[in-house]
């Protein structure tokens, strides 16, 4: 069967329009699984607010499916705040955290687009913790929306990432690049294996 993953956009006014706009997502997902599709999702991006992951498991229930079996339920990290709130986002029960890398850097340097430093030291921390609270917590972690380098995919790697999502034009150089890094990390493995035997 075929995957899908919905995900809804910012240019909400209101809660209103939220909540209206949820339950035309979640009438399509009950017509997605009685189609057969088994592997749904639902991908919420700007959260960092406990409660509205709540109010969306309260209305899956609602349209009789259950979150996190039925519909698999991720956030998308793309704000500081979500930072700060991710251990009480992912105690309400999430399966997945993907990570918006140019978005939270925007927002936590305050910069335009182009002026974005992904690997500035707020950002590799940002990064740290939502890789060790998700991993406590057992929900996978992706990133996306980056600018693809051997650093920045050596820090992904370091930080215990579990998925690079490259553009299309990127794959190459991401390739490549996981595999330098694999291998320099490997190697460091057996030099240290060797010194503990000969020591």
């Amino acid at each position: 069967k075929a995957n899908k993953f919905y995900d809804w956009r910012y240019e909400l006014e209101n809660e209103e329009n939220l909540d209206n706009l949820l339950g035309l997502e979640i009438a399509a997902i009950r017509k997605a699984r009685d189609l057969g599709f088994k592997s749904i999702g639902l991908l919420i991006p700007l959260v960092n607010d406990a409660e509205r992951i709540k109010s969306i498991k309260e209305l899956l229930l609602k349209a009789n499916l259950e979150p996190l079996q039925d519909v698999k339920l991720g956030i998308i990290i793309d704000n500081p705040a979500a930072v700060y709130m991710l251990d009480d986002l992912l105690l309400t029960g999430i399966n997945s955290v993907s990570i918006d890398v140019n978005k939270l850097a925007r927002h936590t340097l305050a910069v335009k687009k182009e002026e974005v430093n992904s690997m500035h030291p707020a950002i590799i921390k940002q990064l740290k913790i939502i890789a060790e609270m998700s991993n406590k917590h057992k929900a996978k972690t992706k990133v996306f929306n980056f600018d693809a380098s051997l650093d920045i995919i050596e820090l992904f790697i370091k930080t215990g990432i579990d998925t690079i999502a490259a553009n299309p034009d990127d794959l190459e150089l991401v390739r490549n690049s996981v595999a330098k890094v694999e291998k320099k990390l490997l190697l460091s493995v057996a030099r240290d294996s060797f010194k503990n035997r000969i020591n």
